[in-house]
């Protein structure tokens, strides 16, 4: 597990590690754009989630991150995954939880978009009911850390932490819609709120 912490499972909600199952392909091009399986299947490497393809690159002084990204290439990167959904009974939700995509992501679910996050440092939720279809559904997640100097040390590039598959009820707590504060930390007291 990594550092950052999933969510609290709840009663009527379940969550299920996705990490294993996943391709991945290094690509600047703009014609494949949401549409993965517009890349032959031999260009696809099977990859584990967490993953890092800066990392496995060459270093280089000529790499656009310069010695802030520790002289690796960045880029943009597209993932790829099947997930098997049987039927959804009516007040049941699905979603992807991404502990982190470093940056700019966008993911689809069989070629609509259906979310994404702008930022590489924080975890998101895609909502991907309204796109599956009973049986298999294609997940493809595109990566894009090509605006370069973004960061004052080494990011890394990709995926490069657990997603999870959520299920839950219609009826639920909002995704990040618990706060707890101690405004309070006196010897003699402890207060804690809860919104």
């Amino acid at each position: 597990m990594t550092g950052v912490m999933m969510p609290t499972t709840v009663e009527g909600a379940s969550r299920r590690l996705i990490n294993n199952g996943w391709q991945f392909h290094l690509t600047d091009s703009v014609t494949f754009n949401m549409q993965p399986e517009a890349i032959a299947d031999f260009l696809w490497s099977d990859v584990r989630l967490p993953h890092d393809w800066s990392i496995r690159l060459h270093f280089s002084r000529e790499a656009a991150p310069g010695n802030d990204g520790g002289y690796l290439p960045a880029g943009k990167g597209w993932y790829k995954t099947v997930l098997d959904i049987p039927k959804l009974p009516a007040d049941r939700r699905l979603k992807l939880y991404f502990e982190g995509v470093y940056e700019k992501s966008e993911v689809y679910v069989n070629g609509h978009l259906a979310g994404g996050h702008p930022y590489g440092y924080t975890s998101f939720f895609v909502d991907i009911t309204p796109y599956l279809k009973d049986g298999k559904n294609e997940i493809a997640v595109k990566s894009d850390n090509s605006a370069q100097k973004n960061s004052r040390w080494y990011t890394g590039s990709g995926i490069y932490r657990n997603v999870w598959l959520v299920e839950s009820t219609d009826v639920r707590v909002a995704d990040f819609g618990v706060g707890i504060q101690t405004p309070d930390l006196s010897t003699a007291d402890i207060t804690v709120t809860v919104d």
